[in-house]
């Protein structure tokens, strides 16, 4: 039981006679073994097993290590990366977009930014068909922001859906592709609020 591999073996192991020993070694055959009372046998590979054995003879104090560093194979990196960064995914909680009314601006909020989208000089209308391909930024399940490319040319997605009906919004130079619950109420609350509406 323990770990075994990569110039690191900690743990308990039995030798062919059957016999269980305590082992902290860089898994060198060749061991210290200490006879520790009340204790399973003690199995070590000191980098400098003379001075410790020496040390030890003369009561004395000392630090050692293992003659080798700890080394992980890069295959091993290659599976561990990606496991732990599942793992952190499902740790953190899932990305949620939300649209609000300012006086004078829509802001649409993202996990990571705010982007804001002035009443003065913005288009509306309904998006003419579904999200496309991304093109740079994030596109998980009920999360999609960053540049896309649509039926309406490239856009801004701050989409919880590709194919939910969706509003185009012009602000600026940029278009962005939005899906509010109620995408009719929304473009009249910014018809009200100074934008155009477009057919």
């Amino acid at each position: 039981m323990g770990t075994a591999g990569g110039g690191l073996c900690v743990g308990r192991f039995r030798d062919t006679s059957g016999q269980v020993y305590e082992v902290y070694s860089d898994c060198s055959p060749e061991v210290l073994l200490f006879s520790v009372p009340g204790r399973k046998p003690l199995a070590i590979t000191p980098g400098d097993p003379a001075g410790l054995l020496a040390t030890l003879k003369s009561g004395g104090t000392g630090t050692y290590y293992l003659p080798r560093s700890f080394h992980v194979p890069l295959s091993s990196w290659l599976l561990t990366v990606p496991l732990l960064l599942l793992a952190l995914a499902a740790l953190l909680p899932p990305p949620t977009l939300r649209y609000s009314l300012t006086p004078d601006a829509l802001l649409v909020r993202r996990r990571l930014g705010v982007d804001r989208l002035p009443y003065a000089g913005m288009t509306v209308r309904m998006a003419r068909g579904q999200l496309g391909m991304r093109l740079l930024g994030t596109g998980v399940p009920g999360y999609h922001t960053g540049l896309y490319a649509s039926a309406d040319g490239q856009v801004m997605a701050g989409a919880t859906s590709v194919s939910a009906p969706a509003l185009l919004i012009k602000s600026g130079s940029l278009a962005y592709y939005l899906t509010p619950a109620d995408p009719q109420a929304l473009m009249a609350e910014l018809q009200k609020r100074g934008a155009t509406l477009l057919a």
